[in-house]
């Protein structure tokens, strides 16, 4: 039996999720699902009382958390976890931005901090991509565009997978990509979002995951667009605009490539030594002093 643990920070969240997590134990007979609700700003010392049921000793893990607004729920979970641990965001809907400011707070992570977000209130593709992490993938495609536009997005994937020393293939069309591919999909809103909803059902069929990667800045496009991305997707997830970074740490983390994430860890590991390392400042009569 694979067991699974969602949080969520309300539980005036559960008849938004509840439904596809309902769904996906009775699609998989041998999974099941712990769901808790702990708020990060309400109540976070619950939330470091239910963190440990995310963590199992022998790992990798997958963190699976979400929360409307501004979702500090997902990044407060994400610091209990170690680089091959996948985070995977649920972001809510709300009544005053219809789940954007969610979305936008769960998504946007900085370099080699990857959260991969689904889309709005989907916790089926949530627990589809966890189930299929924990029970192992292994190859790594990359979906190139189909217009010249995005050229270079994809050629900077590739460079990002080349120097992490990760294998990949290159496909051109979404019908010819292996079914059971972790698959790094660049896109914008002007195209590519109905080739990688394409390919997530294309995916469906074997038991791979989509890595989306947005190759504009995060509000050039319509809101509306961008928070719709994602309807409907069942093995796809997000990770921040233009970070084909954290979209190839994502795909070492599901791949379990040890080698990279090794040397992922090492680069955080010495920014945080140097930030740990800083006093701070001290700002009298407009003159900056170190402390």
């Amino acid at each position: 039996m694979q067991k699974l643990c969602v949080v969520f920070g309300s539980t005036s969240d559960k008849e938004k999720v509840l439904p596809g997590i309902q769904q996906i134990t009775k699609e998989i007979s041998d999974l099941e699902v712990e769901v808790q609700f702990a708020s990060a700003d309400n109540t976070p010392v619950k939330v470091a009382r239910v963190a440990p049921r995310l963590i199992s000793s022998d790992g990798p893990n997958v963190l699976i958390s979400g929360a409307g607004l501004s979702n500090v729920l997902t990044g407060v979970l994400k610091t209990y976890s170690d680089v091959d641990d996948l985070n995977i965001g649920i972001p809510i809907s709300d009544s005053s931005s219809d789940g954007l400011t969610a979305l936008l707070s769960t998504v946007e992570k900085p370099p080699r901090n990857p959260v991969l977000a689904v889309g709005v209130n989907n916790s089926y593709a949530a627990l589809n991509i966890a189930n299929r992490f924990m029970r192992g993938l292994k190859h790594i495609s990359v979906l190139g565009e189909f217009n010249r536009e995005n050229t270079k997005e994809t050629e900077e994937v590739k460079r990002q997978l080349t120097n992490r020393g990760i294998p990949f293939k290159e496909y051109k069309a979404y019908m010819d990509v292996p079914p059971c591919s972790v698959l790094i999909s660049p896109f914008n809103f002007g195209y590519g979002i109905g080739d990688f909803q394409r390919m997530d059902k294309q995916l469906r069929l074997g038991n791979g995951v989509q890595i989306a990667v947005c190759s504009v800045p995060t509000m050039s496009e319509n809101v509306t667009d961008y928070i719709c991305a994602l309807d409907g997707t069942e093995v796809t997830g997000m990770v921040s605009s233009m970070g084909y970074e954290n979209a190839v740490i994502v795909a070492a983390q599901l791949t379990r490539n040890i080698d990279a994430l090794a040397k992922i860890n090492e680069e955080r590991s010495k920014k945080s030594e140097a930030l740990n390392a800083h006093k701070g400042l001290l700002v009298k009569g407009g003159e900056l002093i170190k402390l």
